[in-house]
């Protein structure tokens, strides 16, 4: 049968397509279209080109496995709760001028005691806080070049107080009225809920001479980070 075969010729058959192969097999061929809308008598087809591909979504979970980074180039759409794990070692990398849109919290995961900062891991450092004087109380001293990115922290007054932490002498949270054995604190948080200027001390500052006593979690961090 030669290529581009009409049926019912005379009469406007359709014309039923095929393909040779450099064999000369030939192989019958079809556009591919998909309805956009659907209506009896005057649906209203898509043709499936490079440009206009054929869309597919997926019901359950979709698992991809990609060895060759030169050949996945994708763009992917998920809603809902999208799970990515990473071998050891792995990198993520966005070209110049991604955007990369968050809708509602992430959360990080580390091994051991790290983060990353910059693509740099940086040890956590764990120090207890035992201060009672009245005015700025150091509990992390500043070092040159570096900031001090408080993890998490959290302590108890014995006695009425207002506690404030400062960078130096700059306030860097609220100040916060304790009566005898009450607590404050902040749950831990890899992208800091407390930072200090480049090089300076983490004081804190108290109202009063009365003891306070916890415990902090902190890294150091660049100060270009």
């Amino acid at each position: 049968m030669a290529d581009n075969t009409q049926m019912n010729k005379g009469v406007g058959g359709d014309v039923l397509r095929s393909l040779a192969t450099a064999g000369g097999v030939k192989w019958p061929t079809a556009t591919v279209a998909y309805a956009t809308t659907i209506s009896d008598g005057n649906n209203i087809l898509q043709v499936v080109t490079p440009e206009h591909g054929l869309p597919v979504s997926f019901a359950g979970p979709l698992e991809v496995e990609q060895a060759d980074e030169a050949a996945l180039n994708a763009t992917v759409f998920q809603g809902g709760t999208w799970e990515v794990e990473l071998a050891s070692g792995s990198e993520v990398k966005l070209a110049s001028g991604s955007i990369v849109s968050l809708s509602s919290p992430v959360t990080v995961f580390l091994d051991g005691s790290a983060l990353y900062y910059n693509g740099v891991p940086v040890p956590t450092i764990r120090k207890p806080i035992n201060v009672s004087g009245s005015g700025d109380n150091e509990v992390v001293a500043g070092v040159a070049g570096m900031k001090i990115l408080v993890i998490s922290w959290g302590f108890s007054a014995h006695g009425d107080t207002t506690a404030t932490w400062r960078s130096n002498t700059t306030p860097i949270s609220g100040p916060r009225p304790l009566t005898r054995y009450a607590s404050a604190g902040q749950a831990r948080n890899e992208f800091g809920n407390l930072e200090t200027a480049s090089g300076e001390s983490l004081n804190l500052h108290l109202s009063d001479a009365v003891m306070v006593g916890g415990n902090l979690t902190y890294a150091l961090v660049p100060d270009d980070a």
